[in-house]
């Protein structure tokens, strides 16, 4: 084997041949102890808190502040060289270029210089050339006898191998670890994939940068192809180096010259996409310490004489503040140096380019630091130096990472891959007696994507440290460790199956508060069962009697833009028949407006003749106004939905950035809609409708095309006696903006179940299948057949690179899925949405004719994942088994998101067969709450932005339930339609509560449950409540009560007239520490035998801010509903905050509400009685109590609002929507004066340093909304102070004494700008 040079190694190796009888003779052996030991040594990632001693440790090999080698690389041809030579690159010649870079080190930086001169020789080999020389004066003579040496004639295309120039300089040219290499070169990169993998394996091993000055002398057309620049790109950020394209040989010099003494720095981030960049885009995060030095490196695209120069933002936790580029080398490539003036803090920096680049690429460094941190792996948690790798290549196994951090006892540790994505954060910990002197000690690594680049950070509270490994493999490491069922990712970690997680998948996971033990099973609480804690043991409160099925697509609506117009229409054969009802909803604009004009149709045929008639008009400026009046207008459950928009897809005054749209979200949410969103031009505004849909935004070249895709998603009829209806299922959904090949898997059971499935297809964007023999191309580019296949393959479109694509795979199935959502355990709610800071909510599912079993093995297996471009990966969520009509709870979690959120489902039916399904629910930011609820705020929880949110959940009146209480409980025989009740002859009412014919009179059955559980300030406050509830109605002798407590053996007090026995009773109750027990309080009330009358109003009352035990026996409170006594709860705030899910169960028991002060409490009460003989309720008594700053709708004031529209940050678009919003709330709390009402309030609206000319006197909330809304908002970026001096002349002309309507009411002035004063 060779070794080095030409030295040779030789070993003989011997190889014993065994019989069979010797093999089985070596299987008997005796080897337990040491299969134990490989076993121990395979799976033992010890605990984080173990401190671990090296076995023994000598100077680092691997020292970034050792002596460097100075390497100066080209292709010695005259048409580079010479040209180089010729006279001076700007100021300086290139001797004089080099000595002052070399000058500008301490003079023992460098130790030794190597000059590589390339040619191709005669033969038509690369010679690579090297000369090795310890002293600079000698390093410049042999530059000098390389340019008269130089080549006159170019070499012939292809035939220069730069690759193994690189190669032979990083393995045989004995440069120092830590050096850069500078290759100036005018021609195109060439060499064998092989050996790339060999360079890639060595920069790494010697964390050599690569720097490549790519000359542009007229010959050289790489500038304008991104395929031939990718080489030398993929290089650079492998290695942490540089592309720098040169326009002319000033470019050379100017490099050089601001690269001085940058050599000496150490990476603090980095972040590389492969992709064309123009526009904003962010790096990772990194500490800045206030006097320290940083500089960043820039990949952006500059043409000289552009107005817009590059820049980039700093956007701390603290302040944000941009910098332009410090200077611009060349098209592509821009310095920026960080003011060591700023405030220390942990910063992303993002990057700004005006016009497209090349590739997406940043480095972030620190010039000089006072320590180096080098980063290792070892394979035993006490291996240090001489046990090491220096790099992830050829380990072959699981690693810790370690590494030598001077000063520090911990850091956290995070590895991701272009394009910052993250699949491992966690904590470093310190060692003893090791240079390498922290390792992750709860988890070890294995990379397995073949020639993937990872980068792992360090984050030590002092600084930041990145560093960049390829993962050297041919993609077979050994992943065998994982456990339980664990699957390789192929980053070096295991996918754990449900029960399971840990780094082997070896540590099982305890559901429902169940905590792992020592031998490592779960212990469960009182309410779970199972290995996991998975089976809950009590059933369902008030559950349904059965599963409501929302599997059928009974309406058809087709919303389309008629600037579409003309277009070729569909035959009438091509539109599906079986929709019970077709909706056409047609959008665009009149003098300036947005208009959408409703028809619907109950057969295909008046559909297809409305289709049509349709006229070309003006595209609508908001695409979204036409989708809402769709929604609107469905009327059953999960319609179809097709969206077909022009090459204008717009949403509002921002359409490169639209800001998620919460009502559109409600409506697609509530309705359970299927939307496709089809459009002729790619536009952000699609991208975030489509995600509210199905995910994908879809192209489309002719309506023909989009109901050729419709026919594919529907049963040719609906009324087939002898087989069950199919229905439309979705079995995947995928997106991505890392455009690559991609594997689909259907977890379909292939000999019984798939032959089930039929019109089974894929819709595709940007995509197509990599094997074309296993699929019928039903539409060109998009559309795909398929047969009996579970398993294939599709890949990027060709030409430009696709920085996005995604697919649907679709088909027809008679199997049905009902689904609902709900923060409570243990009541069904039929809720459609979860509130997008919520801890967790339930989604909670029925497959028909599925498995309901308590054994593990057969629980559904389930993935969710947010709608998200950037981010889009599906994670395992834990599954639990309930005695309930919806037998499967699955955990939700939005954690922050808003938007749509993929649930993967993998269930097996009554035959063991696997089935898949891909469900959608929605993360919800904003929801109105309807009449019949009332907006509950429970914990505070910090969104996104670190702002401390209220959560909220609506709480319903008695009689209505569902997310924002728009379903009604139909009484007296009524059936529900929806969100009304259809009534039976003689009964009217939202709930059919009412009778014809009949009266109400001012009687009333009030029923007292009573909280005595807690302390003493939280039974006063409830004390509080109810004695004003009571006194409420003690002036009306014909009004009955009766009172218990919540807990066995308290007060109880029969049916009586006499209020006052009632209040004695509740002031009398004192604090007890019994169990709650709210089954003995319905029975109490149940063997009252109480009368109930049409000609009375009854309730039942629950004061209590308690939670709801899951045993409780509730048959009592379903036969008092029976009689129409309905449970209110009322939690009375005071001082504490409710969490959603104990609101939810007391939903669960009727009707909710709840507030701060009682009086908001008691108008509730009084309105689910009717008021009775109320004429007004009284005002809220005197009490300690604190309570919310009253409405002030009632107030008169004066309001002068002004905006800045310059700001100092690209969160201009928040800032715009927040004022929006603040606007209309405003709007609704105002009560504006009119020419009837004079006395009321006024407002005016104007922009910050505009004319009075843009000033907006507004009279009513419409106007202030319309304002908002329509203001002549500028998008300007503003770097200087913002003078308010003119301003506030303006407000006070406006509201000041000298005013012409002057009048003395409140008055605000309210300035809103980011920038200082």
């Amino acid at each position: 084997m060779k070794i080095n040079g030409p030295s040779f190694f030789q070993e003989t190796v011997p190889i014993i041949c065994g019989t069979p009888a010797d093999t089985q003779v070596a299987a008997m052996a005796p080897e337990t102890a040491s299969f134990k030991l490989l076993e121990n040594s395979l799976n033992d990632v010890h605990a984080s808190n173990d401190v671990y001693t090296c076995k023994a440790n000598r100077s680092i090999i691997l020292d970034p502040s050792a002596p460097k080698t100075f390497v100066l690389a080209f292709p010695n041809y005259d048409s580079l060289i010479g040209t180089l030579f010729k006279g001076l690159l700007d100021k300086k010649s290139i001797i004089r270029l080099l000595r002052d870079y070399i000058n500008s080190y301490d003079s023992n930086y460098f130790n030794n210089f190597v000059l590589s001169p390339y040619t191709v020789t005669s033969a038509g080999v690369t010679a690579p050339n090297v000369e090795l020389t310890t002293t600079y004066i000698d390093f410049q003579q042999k530059l000098v006898e390389a340019n008269g040496n130089r080549t006159m004639t170019d070499p012939s295309p292809g035939t220069l191998n730069q690759g193994f120039v690189i190669d032979s300089l990083v393995n045989y040219a004995q440069i120092s670890p830590f050096s850069e290499i500078f290759i100036i070169t005018n021609k195109l990169y060439n060499t064998t994939a092989n050996k790339n993998l060999d360079i890639y394996k060595s920069i790494a091993n010697k964390r050599i940068k690569l720097n490549f000055l790519l000359y542009d002398d007229g010959s050289f057309q790489g500038f304008n192809d991104r395929t031939l620049l990718s080489p030398f790109y993929d290089f650079a950020a492998r290695s942490g180096g540089n592309v720098i394209p040169c326009d002319n040989k000033t470019s050379i010099e100017h490099f050089f010259n601001n690269y001085q003494k940058l050599q000496k720095s150490q990476n603090a981030i980095s972040s590389y996409n492969n992709q064309e960049f123009a526009g904003l885009n962010a790096t990772g995060e990194f500490n800045f310490v206030t006097g320290r030095n940083y500089y960043i490196a820039a990949t952006i695209k500059y043409t000289a004489g552009s107005p817009v120069l590059p820049w980039i933002q700093m956007q701390g936790k603290l302040s944000t503040f941009s910098l332009n580029a410090t200077v611009i080398i060349g098209r592509f490539y821009a310095l920026f140096f960080i003011p060591n003036t700023t405030a220390t803090d942990k910063y992303t920096v993002n990057v700004f380019s005006g016009e497209f680049a090349p590739v997406y690429f940043v480095n972030v460094l620190e010039i000089d630091p006072a320590y180096f941190y080098v980063i290792a792996f070892a394979s035993d948690p006490t291996y240090d130096i001489q046990d090491a790798y220096p790099s992830y290549s050829g380990t072959g196994s699981r690693v810790y990472i370690v590494a030598h951090v001077p000063d520090q006892n911990s850091s956290d540790v995070t590895i991701r891959y272009p394009y910052n994505n993250e699949f491992y954060t966690g904590k470093a910990d310190a060692r003893l007696n090791c240079n390498y002197n922290l390792i992750t000690s709860d988890y070890k690594w294995q990379c397995s994507i073949p020639n993937q680049l990872y980068y792992i950070t360090l984050d030590t509270s002092d600084r930041t440290h990145t560093a960049l490994f390829p993962c050297v493999t041919d993609g077979n490491s050994n992943t065998g460790d994982c456990q339980n069922g664990g699957k390789p990712d192929g980053n070096g970690n295991c996918i754990c199956p449900p029960g399971f997680m840990g780094p082997n998948c070896n540590v099982p996971v305890c559901y429902n508060g169940g905590t792992i033990q020592t031998d490592s099973t779960c212990r469960c609480s009182e309410y779970y069962t199972g290995e996991h804690c998975e089976n809950a043991l009590f059933s369902c409160q008030k559950d349904i009697p059965f599963p409501r099925f929302t599997s059928i697509i009974e309406t058809f609506v087709l919303v389309i833009d008629l600037n579409l117009l003309p277009v070729t229409l569909p035959q009438l054969e091509d539109i599906p028949s079986v929709f019970q009802q077709y909706i056409l909803v047609s959008a665009y604009q009149v003098n300036g407006q947005d208009e959408a004009k409703v028809q619907v149709f109950n057969n295909a045929h008046y559909f297809y003749n409305a289709l049509g008639n349709l006229t070309k008009m003006t595209y609508p400026k908001d695409s979204r106004f036409a989708l809402k009046r769709a929604l609107q207008a469905v009327k059953t459950d999960r319609s179809l939905i097709i969206w077909v928009s022009s090459s204008m897809v717009l949403c509002g005054f921002d359409n490169d950035n639209p800001q998620p749209d919460d009502e559109l979200v409600n409506l697609i949410a509530k309705r359970k809609v299927e939307l496709r969103a089809f459009t002729q031009a790619k536009s952000a505004c699609h991208r975030m409708i489509s995600s509210y849909g199905n995910g994908v935004p879809l192209s489309f070249k002719t309506l023909s095309d989009v109901f050729t895709y419709v026919k594919l998603l529907v049963p040719t009829t609906v009324f087939d006696t002898n087989n069950p209806i199919s229905n439309m299922v979705v079995l995947d959904s995928y997106i991505t903006d890392d455009c690559q090949d991609i594997t689909v898997n259907l977890a379909i059971e292939k000999d019984h179940a798939l032959s089930q499935y039929k019109q089974k297809h894929v819709i595709v964007f940007n995509l197509e299948p990599t094997d074309s023999t296993l699929f019928n191309e039903i539409v060109s580019d998009l559309l795909y057949t398929f047969g009996d296949i579970t398993s294939f393959s599709l890949k990027p479109t060709q030409g430009d690179a696709k920085s996005f694509c995604g697919y649907i795979v679709e088909a027809l199935h008679p199997s049905r899925i009902a689904y609902e959502v709900t923060p409570s355990d243990n009541f069904e709610a039929e809720g459609y949405g979860v509130f997008f800071l919520a801890e967790t909510t339930n989604l909670n599912i029925y497959f028909e004719n599925g498995i309901e079993d308590e054994n593990f093995d057969n629980f559904p297996e389930v993935f969710t994942a947010n709608v998200e471009y950037t981010n889009f990966t599906y994670e395992h969520a834990p599954v639990i088994r309930r005695n309930c009509t919806y037998p499967w709870s699955i955990e939700i979690i939005c954690d922050g998101f808003s938007g749509a959120l993929k649930t993967k489902l993998i269930m097996k039916d009554s035959s063991g067969d696997s089935h898949q399904r891909i469900l959608t629910t929605y993360c919800i930011k904003k929801v109105a709450c309807s009449s019949y609820g009332t907006k509950l705020l429970t914990d505070d929880k910090d969104d996104d932005s670190g702002v401390a949110r209220k959560v909220w959940t609506c709480g319903c009146n008695p009689l209505w339930y569902g997310t924002d209480c728009s379903i009604p409980i139909c009484l007296n025989g009524g059936t529900p339609n929806r969100e009304t009740c259809n009534c039976p002859d003689k009964y009217y009412g939202s709930n059919c509560e009412n009778q014809l014919f009949t009266s109400l009179s001012n009687y009333r059955l009030i029923l007292i449950i009573y909280d005595v559980t807690g302390n003493e300030d939280q039974l006063e406050s409830r004390k509080e409540l109810a004695t004003e509830f009571i006194k409420m109605y003690s002036r009306n002798a014909t009004n009955y009560y009766a009172f218990t407590t919540n807990v066995g053996g308290g007060p109880q007090i029969s049916v009586t007239n006499n209020a006052s026995v009632i209040l004695d009773a509740i002031n009398g109750a004192v604090v007890s520490n019994k169990s709650i027990d709210l089954g003995q309080a319905f029975d109490f009330f149940l063997n009252q035998r109480l009368q109930v009358s049409i000609s009375q109003v009854n309730g039942m009352f629950y004061i209590t801010d308690s939670s709801i035990d899951p045993e409780q026996n509730l048959t009592s409170l379903f036969a008092l509903q029976a009689k129409d006594f309905y449970l209110y709860s009322a939690y009375y705030y005071n001082s504490t905050d409710p969490s959603i899910s104990r609101l939810s169960d007391l939903s669960g028991l009727g009707g909710t509400t709840g507030a701060w002060n009682i009086y908001d409490i008691l108008s509730d009460f009084a309105k689910f009685l009717q008021g009775g003989d109320l004429s007004v309720v009284p005002p809220p008594p005197s009490t300690t109590t604190a309570r919310p700053i009253p409405c002030v709708f009632n107030e008169i004031m004066d309001f002068a609002i002004f905006f800045d529209t310059a700001v100092s940050s690209l969160d201009y678009y928040g800032i715009f929507i927040n004022m929006k919003e603040f606007l209309v709330e405003l709007s609704n709390d105002l009560k504006f004066a009119t020419i009837g009402e004079p006395d009321g309030s006024r407002a005016a609206f104007g922009i910050v340093n505009k004319s009075s000319g843009n000033l907006l006197c507004l009279s009513t909330a419409q106007s202030l909304k319309v304002g908002a809304n329509s203001a002549p908002f500028d998008q300007e970026l503003g770097t200087l102070n913002v003078d308010l001096k003119p301003t506030l002349v303006l407000i006070n002309a406006l509201l000041g004494h000298e005013a012409p309507d002057y009048r003395d009411v409140p008055k605000f002035a309210v300035i809103i700008t980011d920038r200082p004063m």
